[in-house]
């Protein structure tokens, strides 16, 4: 008795075949879809966001062109950093917390017997 459908090794390959083919498809056309999103996006917020003029001195000055893009990709980058210095301290607050369980239960069990 077979636990496989096909026993042919030249149809398992083929149907492994066929899905590789369709998931690289999937991926392809997903991968497609992000990008002309992220595209359309930025095209819009670009022509949406205004000119930033920075004075330096009063004869130096430079302006930011695309104001709201830039403010997006520094506020994604901020918003990145903060996220990994937190979940670095992740396993801190785990021992923490277990540290004050057994704590906590060294208490619960002292005032059972006492």
């Amino acid at each position: 008795m077979s636990l496989l459908k096909n026993d042919n090794p030249d149809q398992r390959i083929s149907m492994d075949i066929n899905l590789y083919v369709e998931n690289v498809h999937t991926l392809a056309i997903g991968l497609l879809n992000a990008f002309a999103s992220l595209l359309s996006y930025v095209i819009a917020l670009w022509s949406l966001s205004g000119i930033i003029r920075i004075k330096i001195t009063q004869h130096f000055s430079f302006d930011i062109k695309g104001s709201m893009v830039w403010a997006v990709l520094i506020y994604n980058g901020l918003a990145k950093q903060n996220s990994e210095i937190q979940f670095l301290y992740l396993p801190n607050a785990r021992f923490l917390q277990i540290k004050e369980l057994i704590v906590r239960l060294s208490l619960k069990i002292g005032q059972d017997n006492g």
